[in-house]
């Protein structure tokens, strides 16, 4: 069984920390196509900016964060 708050978080943070590195790389000018593709996922919040950084982060994490508690729930219930 899988502690879901806890898995959520980790994803969370996981999925944050790549969030910002797409941004940071897009930021150097080294590829455009990653960010535009995650921010048409995003439906254009993310912010291609130093400041906006932060911003992706959090959305990145409230997404990861969601997405993986829904996992641990689902995988909980099919192994229970």
């Amino acid at each position: 069984m899988l502690k879901i708050k806890a898995f959520g978080v980790a994803g969370g943070i996981i999925w944050a920390l790549a969030v910002i590195w797409v941004t940071v790389i897009h930021l150097a000018g080294k590829s455009t196509l990653c960010f535009d593709l995650l921010d048409q996922c995003y439906l254009g919040l993310l912010m291609p900016t130093y400041v906006g950084l932060i911003v992706n982060a959090v959305i990145g994490f409230i997404d990861g964060f969601i997405g993986f508690v829904i996992f641990a729930w689902i995988y909980n219930k099919v192994a229970a």
